[in-house]
């Protein structure tokens, strides 16, 4: 009845408050509970890194998404402009049925750019069954643990490097 005292537990899997590091980290491990979910979370798989987009060409941005607690990845969203204005993508097909069953799985995405920008940019946000979505950028923690954050690309174009 109680926390595994194994070194993960206690040493590994916490988010510690802004004011922990290394020097004092110690007196907070204690005093925060191991993390049993993961956040709502979306990444990007193509453009694969250095691989250079067309501009004026259509492609199809790909990515993966998932969410902790058995919560259903309700929609994707990607935006081609810094995070501005944001557009569905596509989610491939999920197990029907209710949708407050739990889901333990990750969603794969896709969304199509008719025509690729000369400067590209591409971020990509999940929301879940829960209303979640990821922060515009990552909170900061002494472990990293949990960086949820918008997943950004700026895949080169054969009209020069991205901003």
């Amino acid at each position: 009845d109680g926390e595994s005292q194994s070194f993960y537990q206690q040493r590994d899997y916490k988010i510690l408050p802004p004011a922990a590091g290394a020097a004092n980290c110690s007196e907070f491990w204690p005093r925060f509970p191991a993390l049993l979910e993961l956040s709502v979370q979306s990444a990007i798989c193509r453009p694969a890194p250095g691989e250079c987009l067309r501009v004026g060409r259509a492609y199809v941005v790909r990515g993966y998404a998932l969410s902790g607690g058995g919560r259903a990845v309700d929609r994707v969203e990607v935006s081609l402009d810094g995070g501005r204005t944001w557009a569905l993508a596509d989610i491939a097909a999920q197990p029907a049925g209710d949708w407050t069953a739990p889901r333990w799985a990750w969603v794969l995405w896709a969304f199509r750019i008719a025509r690729v920008p000369p400067r590209c940019s591409i971020a990509s946000r999940a929301w879940d069954a829960g209303g979640n979505t990821q922060p515009d950028a990552a909170v900061w923690n002494y472990r990293g643990v949990m960086n949820n954050a918008v997943f950004r690309v700026e895949p080169p174009t054969d009209a020069g490097p991205a901003l």
